[in-house]
């Protein structure tokens, strides 16, 4: 009798740290989503979730500009289009190439890019500064799929 006492009320007690903690990533949740959580999530999509939010501010990723990039990825995908790929970069990542015996160097910053201090929207805009004709930004800096 003593020893099914001793259980519950160590089942209760983990019962109540388990909602205690859902109730803990619920609240993130709301902080980094800005709207409640879906009604039946558990434990584990709501924290998967949180870190990936998390993870994505830490990394400077501009979150409108990604769900927009998702959007038309999955419309281009339905319409049975080849789907593009943008390049994604860590805010600090530094390009540089040689161009007629120059050193070039870049540095991405968010969304943009800054060249010789001047902020560019791509790779490409700035591939065409330095040799003045049209280049793929990705091709002219080396930069893999």
């Amino acid at each position: 009798m003593v020893k099914d006492n001793m259980e519950n009320q160590e089942n209760t007690q983990s019962k109540k740290e388990a909602e205690q903690e859902l109730f803990a990533l619920k609240a993130e949740w709301q902080k980094y989503f800005k709207m409640p959580p879906p009604i039946k999530s558990s434990r584990e999509f709501l924290s998967k979730n949180i870190s990936w939010q998390k993870q994505a501010k830490e990394q400077g990723i501009n979150l409108k500009r990604f769900h927009k990039m998702m959007n038309m990825a999955l419309s281009q995908y339905e319409l049975g289009k080849k789907v593009k790929h943008e390049l994604v970069v860590k805010s600090g990542t530094r390009f540089i190439r040689q161009w007629q015996g120059k050193t070039h160097e870049v540095e991405a910053a968010g969304s943009t890019f800054i060249y010789n201090r001047e902020n560019y929207k791509s790779l490409s805009a700035i591939a065409r500064k330095i040799t003045g004709a049209q280049w793929n930004g990705k091709l002219f800096f080396g930069v893999k799929k």
